[in-house]
């Protein structure tokens, strides 16, 4: 117990919460306190415009966005990341320090959930999450490869390209996009989020979360 809590301050005295890294890897290691049924992914692409998520979490057939916050991040790119999560994700998260949780319950719309970690390293929930009921169906497409598009529906890309293929799924009920994305993100990383259990040991460290970062190739 004593090593355990000497590595456990010699980290903090390392990153604290000036370290959107560091911030990640305690929110994974609560996820993982609470529940080990899901799945995890570090740095998502998603969308039209190929952003990136800092977290995707995969639990109870839902799709969650999180987004970190550190002391040392500005929150000038907020509102937009915000706006282009809910257009994709069931859930949407923020999770943030003392130093911002004010500023960011003003931009985050109220059914954006927002999770407070405090100088002890303690979290607090300061919101809770409501789904996100007017998801884009197009912004969901692209978040999807189109080859896992054009092998599930028996496509080839030699006949349509990857945008036409994505217009002809866009005919489908929103729901089934859902599923499609969830069994996308699914086969994209549990594998690697099992790797990631088995190489963790007891606290998640800032060099566990490339363990969670999808090289998922579509054959």
């Amino acid at each position: 117990m004593c090593y355990k809590r000497g590595i456990f301050v010699l980290t903090m005295k390392k990153y604290g919460l000036q370290s959107a890294e560091y911030i990640k890897c305690l929110f994974i290691d609560y996820l993982l306190s609470k529940s080990k049924e899901l799945i995890i992914g570090n740095e998502l692409m998603y969308g039209i415009k190929r952003k990136v998520v800092d977290l995707v979490v995969l639990q109870n057939k839902k799709i969650i966005a999180v987004e970190i916050k550190s002391d040392s991040d500005n929150l000038s790119r907020l509102e937009e990341q915000i706006s282009e999560y809910k257009k994709i994700f069931d859930y949407v998260l923020i999770i943030t320090t003392e130093k911002h949780v004010s500023r960011i319950s003003e931009i985050a719309p109220s059914e954006v959930g927002i999770y407070v970690f405090k100088e002890n390293l303690l979290m607090k929930k300061f919101r809770n999450p409501r789904i996100q009921r007017n998801r884009d169906k197009i912004e969901m497409l692209y978040s999807i490869n189109a080859k896992y598009l054009c092998k599930l529906a028996g496509f080839t890309l030699s006949k349509y390209d990857a945008d036409e293929i994505r217009l002809k799924y866009a005919k489908r009920r929103t729901s089934n996009i859902q599923e499609i994305l969830l069994m996308y993100l699914t086969q994209k990383y549990k594998e690697r989020f099992t790797l990631f259990m088995n190489e963790r040991g007891l606290l998640t460290h800032i060099e566990d979360l490339s363990l969670l970062s999808s090289s998922f190739q579509i054959e």
